[in-house]
C-alpha cells in the first residue's frame, strides 16, 4: 500500500494545528527516489492527524485502544457541526484505489458514508467489488471488509508496517494477542477459521447434549422412587389386616351381648334401690351432724379467742403507757444527774470571773495609751514615698549634670590645642567654637551641681527623719493590734465564765430532785414488769385453748368416721345397681367396637388398592429404566462427538497448529531481528522468542515472551525489563523484522512503511543508528518508501525529503 494523495476536512487536529478546516497533500509530487520522507513541523501542527490518515483503514491508530475500526470512532476527532471528509488516493499491487469517508457530527446525530473506488486506466472511479460478491455500497462494514480483502488485516498492518504514536510494544501485549498477531502474519487465518468452525460445532452440539441430559433427569428422579415403592409394597400386610377385621368383629359381638345382659338386669333391682336410698340418706344425715358439731365447736373457740385477744390488746396498751412513763422517769433522772455533774465547773467559773475582770481592765488601760493617729500614719507613708522618689530623680539629674560638666571641661581644654587658634579663619572653626561655648557654660554648670547636691542632702535628711517617725508609728500600730486581739479573747472568756456561774441555782435545784426521780424510775419499772407477766399468762391461755379445740375436733372426726364406715359397709354389702351411666358405658363400648370393625374393613380395602397402585408404578419404572439406558447411550455418543470436535478446535487453535507454526517461524523471525540489530547497533543484543513457559511445578505450558541477550553485560532478560531506550530500538527491530518476514513469506506485499515519533527515548547516537536500521529494512524488504515523524532536527537531514506541515 502506498499513499498518493490525501485530503482531510473537519478534523480537530487540522483545525487546531493549522487554523483551517481543510488540508490537502499530494505525495506523488515527492521525488520518486526519496526513500525516507519526514513530516516536520512544530508540536500541535497536525502531523499525527495526517500520519494517522495516510492509510485506507477506518481508524486513527494513535487514538484507538486497538488498531481496528470497531475499537475506534472518528467522531471523537471531528469538529462539532462541520462536515468531515477523508479522501485518500492510494495504490496497492499496481492498482490505484480511492477511499472516501464522509462524516458529520451534530449534537447526537452521527452520520458516516464510506466508499472504496477502483481508478481505471481512464481515470474514472468504479465502486470496488470482487468475485465473492463483496461490493462497496457506502456502508462502513462493507468498506472495512473491502479494505481488508486488499491490504490484509488491520492488526497485522499496524503491528508490522505502521508504528503509530503511543503504539503498544510487543512486550506489553498479552500472550493471546501476540499469538493472534503472529497467526495473522503467518497467514494462518484459515486454520484459525477451521478452529472457530469446530468450536461452533461444539456450541451446536452442547444444546443437544443438555436437552438429552434434561430428558434423563426426570427419569432418574422417578427411578429414585423404586426403593420407596418396594418398601411400601412390602409394608402392606394383607394377612394382618384380615386378622384385624376378624378380631374387631369378635369384639363387636361380645360388646353387644354385654349390652343385652345389662339391660335385662336393670329391670329387676327396685328393692335394692330402696335400701341404697335409705343408707345413702343416713350417710347424708351423719355428714350434716358432723358439720353442725364442727360449727358449734368453732364458734366457742372464736368467742374465747376474741375475749383473750381483747385482753391482750388492753395489756399491750397498758404496757406501752407504762414503758412511756418509765422512759420519761429515766430521762428526768439522767437530766438531773447531768446537771449535778456540772457543779464543780460552775463553781470554778464563779471564782474565775473576778480575775478576768481585773485583767481586762488593765489591758484596756494599756490600749488607750497605744492609740495611733491613723491619718498621721497614712500622711507619713505618702511623704516618705514622695521623698524617696524625689531623691532618686535628684540623683539621676545630678549625675547627668556632673557628666555634662566633665564633658564640657574636656571640650574647653581643647581651646589651646586647636591648630586654627590665632589665625584669620578661626571664626569658621567648629571645634574652636564648641570649645569656647563649653568654657563659657562651665561656671553655670558647676553652680547647678552645687545646688543639686545641697538639695539632695536636705531631701535625704527629711526622708530619714520621716522614716524614723514612720517606723515608730508602725511599731505602735502593731502593738495596738495585738493588744486589741488579747482584749477580745479576755472579753469572750469573761462572758463564758459569767454564763457558767449563772447556772449555780439550777444545780442546787437538781440535787434536790435526784431522790424523787429515783423513786419514780423504780415504780415505773415495777409496773412494766407486772404487765409483762400478765401478757405471758394470757398467751398461755390462748395456747391451751387452741390445744383443747384441736383435741375436741379430732375426737369428733374419729366418731363420725366410724359411723360413716359402718353405713358404707352396709351399702357395699348390697347388690350393685345397674344405672343409666352403666348402660351408657356398655352402649358406648358397643359403638366403639362397631367403629373399629368398620375402620379395619376400610384399612383392608385401602391395602388392596395401594398394592395394586405399587404394582403399576413398578411396571412403569421398568419402562423408564429401559428409556434411560437409551438416553444415556445417546448422551455418551454426543459427548464423544463434542470431545472430538473440541480436540480438533484446540489442535487448530492458538495452542495447537498455530503455536507449532509460530515455533517454526520463531527462529527465522529472531534471525531477521538479530541481523537488523547487528547491522545497525553492533552485535551487543541478540533476540530469542520463547513460546513455552514453565509453571511453578516445572511443567511447560504455551506462552510467549521475548528474551534479549546482552553480550556487553553478559546477561539475558525479558524485553519488558530493558531500559526505555533499549526497549524502543529492540522493539522497532522486532516490528520491522515482522514486516520483512511478511514481505518474504506471504503474497501480501506493501511498498510503504510508516513511523510516528518512535525515536523519542533514544539518544542522538542511537537515533542515527535507528535511521540506519530503517534504510536497511527498506533495502531488505524491497520497500519503496517510509514516511516518518520525528522531532529531532538532526534526523531531518538524514531523510531524503521533507513535508513541512506548517506550510500546507
Amino acid at each position: 500500500m502506498e499513499p498518493i494523495k490525501l485530503k482531510l476536512s473537519g478534523f480537530k487536529g487540522i483545525a487546531s494545528g493549522r487554523g483551517k478546516n481543510s488540508i490537502e497533500i499530494d505525495f506523488s509530487k515527492i521525488d520518486s527516489g526519496a526513500r525516507m520522507v519526514a513530516l516536520v513541523g512544530p508540536n500541535g501542527a497536525g502531523k499525527t492527524t495526517i500520519m494517522d490518515n495516510m492509510h485506507p483503514y477506518r481508524v486513527m491508530p494513535s487514538r484507538a485502544s486497538s488498531p481496528t475500526p470497531t475499537a475506534y470512532s472518528f467522531y471523537d476527532d471531528l469538529v462539532e457541526g462541520a462536515d468531515a471528509l477523508k479522501d485518500l488516493t492510494w495504490s496497492h499491487n499496481g492498482i490505484t484505489y480511492q477511499s472516501v469517508v464522509r462524516m458529520r457530527l451534530a449534537g447526537k446525530t452521527k452520520k458516516q458514508e464510506c466508499y472504496l473506488f477502483v481508478i481505471g486506466t481512464d481515470g474514472k472511479p468504479v465502486p470496488y467489488s470482487d468475485s465473492t460478491g463483496l461490493i462497496s455500497d457506502g456502508k462502513a462494514d462493507s468498506y472495512d471488509r473491502c479494505v481488508e480483502a486488499i491490504c490484509g488485516q488491520p492488526e497485522v498492518f499496524f503491528a508490522a508496517l505502521f508504528s503509530a504514536q503511543g503504539k503498544r510494544p510487543i512486550s506489553a501485549m498479552k500472550v493471546s494477542e501476540v499469538k493472534t498477531l503472529l497467526a495473522s502474519m503467518l497467514n494462518l487465518e484459515s486454520v484459525k477459521t477451521l478452529s472457530e468452525r469446530a468450536q461452533e460445532v461444539v456450541k451446536g452440539l452442547r444444546p443437544h447434549l443438555d436437552a438429552t441430559k434434561g430428558r434423563a433427569l426426570p427419569l432418574q428422579q422417578q427411578l429414585m422412587r423404586e426403593p420407596q415403592v418396594r418398601a411400601m409394597l412390602q409394608s402392606l400386610n394383607v394377612t394382618a389386616a384380615t386378622q384385624a377385621v376378624a378380631n374387631a368383629l369378635e369384639a363387636e359381638r361380645t360388646a353387644h351381648a354385654e349390652v343385652v345382659r345389662m339391660e335385662s338386669a336393670a329391670g329387676q333391682q327396685e328393692s335394692v334401690k330402696a335400701q341404697h336410698a335409705a343408707l345413702t340418706a343416713q350417710l347424708e344425715s351423719s355428714a350434716a351432724n358432723l358439720r353442725t358439731a364442727k360449727a358449734e365447736l368453732k364458734a366457742r373457740q372464736e368467742k374465747e379467742r376474741a375475749y383473750l385477744e381483747s385482753s391482750m390488746t388492753d395489756l399491750l396498751q397498758t404496757a406501752n403507757a407504762a414503758r412511756k412513763v418509765q422512759d420519761e422517769a429515766n430521762l428526768a433522772l439522767a437530766s438531773v444527774k447531768a446537771l449535778v455533774a456540772t457543779e464543780q465547773n460552775v463553781r470554778d467559773a464563779e471564782a474565775k470571773r473576778a480575775a478576768l475582770r481585773d485583767k481586762l481592765s488593765a489591758k484596756r488601760a494599756q490600749l488607750d495609751d497605744l492609740r495611733v493617729d491613723a491619718e498621721r500614719l497614712a500622711v507619713l507613708r505618702g511623704a516618705v514615698n514622695d521623698l524617696t522618689s524625689a531623691l532618686a530623680t535628684g540623683k539621676a539629674n545630678g549625675q547627668a549634670l556632673v557628666d555634662m560638666v566633665k564633658a564640657s571641661e574636656q571640650t574647653a581644654s581643647l581651646i589651646n590645642d586647636v591648630p586654627c587658634k590665632g589665625h584669620a579663619f578661626q571664626s569658621a572653626c567648629k571645634l574652636l567654637s564648641q570649645a569656647n561655648k563649653a568654657a563659657g557654660w562651665l561656671p553655670e554648670g558647676r553652680t547647678q551641681v552645687v545646688v543639686l547636691r545641697n538639695k539632695y542632702a536636705e531631701d535625704r535628711k527629711k526622708r530619714d527623719t520621716a522614716t524614723a517617725e514612720l517606723a515608730r508609728l508602725i511599731e505602735a500600730e502593731t502593738k495596738h493590734r495585738a493588744l486589741s486581739e488579747e482584749i477580745a479573747k479576755l472579753t469572750e472568756d469573761l462572758a463564758t465564765a459569767r454564763t457558767m456561774a449563772a447556772g449555780l441555782p439550777a444545780v442546787e435545784e437538781a440535787k434536790a430532785k435526784i431522790a424523787p426521780c429515783t423513786v419514780r424510775v423504780g415504780e415505773a419499772s415495777a409496773e412494766v414488769e407486772r404487765i409483762g407477766q400478765r401478757q405471758k399468762e394470757v398467751q398461755a391461755r390462748l395456747a391451751d385453748m387452741d390445744k383443747a379445740h384441736a383435741e375436741a375436733l379430732s375426737r369428733l372426726s374419729e366418731t363420725m368416721a366410724m359411723e360413716f364406715k359402718r353405713v358404707q359397709t352396709m351399702i357395699d354389702a348390697l347388690p350393685r345397681i345397674v344405672g343409666e351411666a352403666d348402660l351408657k358405658s356398655v352402649r358406648d363400648q358397643l359403638a366403639a367396637c362397631e367403629m373399629r370393625h368398620r375402620e379395619s374393613r376400610d384399612r383392608l380395602d385401602e391395602i388392596h388398592a395401594k398394592r395394586q397402585e405399587c404394582t403399576l408404578v413398578l411396571g412403569q419404572l421398568d419402562v423408564d429404566r429401559e428409556s434411560l439406558g437409551k438416553i444415556a447411550a445417546m448422551s455418551t455418543a454426543i459427548s464423544d462427538e463434542i470431545a472430538g470436535w473440541t480436540l480438533l478446535a484446540s489442535s487448530l487453535g492458538n495452542n495447537g497448529i498455530i503455536a507449532m507454526s509460530i515455533d517454526d517461524a520463531g527462529p527465522t523471525l529472531s534471525s531477521v531481528c538479530n541481523s537488523l540489530l547487528e547491522d545497525c547497533y553492533g552485535g551487543r543484543f541478540q533476540v530469542r522468542l520463547s513460546t513455552q513457559q514453565a509453571t511453578a511445578t516445572g511443567v511447560l505450558k504455551e506462552g510467549f515472551d521475548v528474551w534479549v541477550e546482552d553480550s556487553y553485560r553478559g546477561e539475558e532478560k525479558r524485553l519488558s525489563d530493558m531500559s526505555g531506550g533499549e526497549k524502543v530500538w529492540i522493539n522497532e527491530c522486532l516490528v520491522r523484522a515482522m514486516a520483512l518476514y511478511i514481505a518474504q513469506s506471504s503474497n501480501q506485499h506493501h511498498s510503504t512503511l510508516f513511523c510516528d515519533e518512535a525515536d523519542g527515548p533514544l539518544d542522538e547516537t542511537r537515533k542515527r543508528q535507528f535511521m540506519s536500521m530503517k534504510r536497511s529494512v527498506l533495502d531488505r524488504g524491497g520497500y519503496k518508501r517510509e514516511y516518518l515523524v520525528t522531532q529531532t532536527p538532526q534526523l531531518w537531514d538524514l531523510c531524503d525529503a521533507r513535508i513541512d506541515v506548517a506550510s500546507l
